[in-house]
Parts: structure tokens; sequence; C-alpha cells
């Protein structure tokens, strides 16, 4: 197993675990604007929106690590991009657990680029 293999699967899992707890992060405000919504709180619908993304571009870091776990091309770019996306626009809770999942989409992608330059 050589040096960019094990970059890869690291970033990958680094990738996983920031998408499953961003997804348990996800869920609890999704319920916390569903309370909210029962109540009838008039704010409370852009909780539960913000809720659906978090869980959504969850789902979507977990696809995606499971795609660079197995070595496919672009797969750390999206991890890069839906990362940022949840860290900018859903809120602090969730983008704090989709830090690592970022932080591993940039794993990926500098041991493909160094995989690259030293292939020729």
């Amino acid at each position: 197993m050589n040096q960019q293999n094990i970059m890869n699967k690291v970033g990958a899992v680094t990738a996983l675990i920031g998408g499953a707890l961003g997804l348990h992060a996800g869920i609890f405000i999704l319920v916390l604007g569903g309370a909210g919504v029962a109540f009838t709180n008039y704010d409370a619908h852009t909780v539960f929106f913000l809720g659906w993304s978090g869980v959504s571009l969850s789902i979507l870091v977990i696809a995606l690590g499971l795609f660079a776990l197995q070595g496919r091309r672009g797969a750390d770019i999206g991890l890069i991009l839906c990362s940022l996306t949840g860290i900018l626009l859903v809120g602090k809770i969730v983008g704090a657990f989709l830090v690592p999942a970022m932080i591993g989409g940039i794993v990926c992608l500098v041991s493909n680029v160094i995989h690259c330059t030293f292939a020729s």
C-alpha cells in the first residue's frame, strides 16, 4: 500500500466521520425546527429549512466520502465544495461538524495532486 493510497483513505474516513456527525446535528436541528413549527413559532420555518439543508448536505458528504474511499476522481473537490457550502449556509452546529469533512477533502485532493505529480 503506497503513500497516496493511505492519504486518500485517511481523508475519506475523516470525511465520513464528519458527515455522520453533521447528519446527527442536522437531524437535531430538524427536530428543533419541527417543534417550533408545531407550536406556531413563525421564525421556526427558517430553522426547519436549515435542518433539511444540513441533513441533505451531510448525506451528500457521506456519499462523496464513500466515493473518495473507492478512489473515484472528483470526489475530493465535491467534498470540499459540499462541506464549504454546509459551513457557510447551514449554521454553526452543522458547520462545526462539516469542518473535518472539508479537511478530509483537502487531504484527498493533496494525495491526488502528489500522485499525479510524481507518477510521471
